[in-house]
């Protein structure tokens, strides 16, 4: 990894696992509606990671991610997997990178989770625009666990 992010080659899969929440790094692009004030519980589930959506900052809701279990990437790790923004609609085929906010410096490193997608079958990391991408900032530790999976 030369010429990496020191802080970036530290990075592991790992600290995926926390409560994660919107982040809008400009405060005049804030919204202050309810619908996109997002937060969810990142936790290890079976080979990888699951999203458990956290509703009202405390009740454990239904899971909204699947994440892979991660790759080392030259500024963070990567992760792979689906998206579904509401229940019953169509989920969006995710790419996830976990790095540190390069605003900030030590001793508060903020890690930011971006996470891009679109609905049509596998991503396609050549687009110009997406019809998600949203960015998450670890606000603390994770208080929802990944029920198993019943088949």
């Amino acid at each position: 990894m030369a010429g990496a992010n020191p802080a970036a080659a530290e990075l592991a899969a790992s600290q995926l696992s926390g409560r994660w929440s919107t982040h809008v790094s400009e405060f005049r692009y804030r919204c202050r509606d309810a619908s996109c004030q997002l937060s969810y519980d990142l936790v290890p589930c079976g080979d990888g990671w699951c999203g458990i959506e956290v509703t009202d900052g405390k009740a454990c809701g239904r899971i909204a991610f699947r994440l892979d279990a991660g790759a080392p990437k030259q500024f963070g790790v990567e992760f792979s997997g689906h998206y579904e923004r509401a229940e019953g609609t169509q989920p969006y085929v995710v790419r996830a990178n976990l790095y540190v906010d390069p605003q900030r410096r030590s001793p508060n490193e903020q890690l930011l989770l971006s996470v891009f997608g679109n609905t049509v079958g596998n991503f396609q990391p050549f687009r110009r625009s997406y019809p998600l991408h949203m960015v998450l900032a670890r606000d603390g530790d994770a208080k929802c666990r990944a029920q198993p999976k019943v088949s």
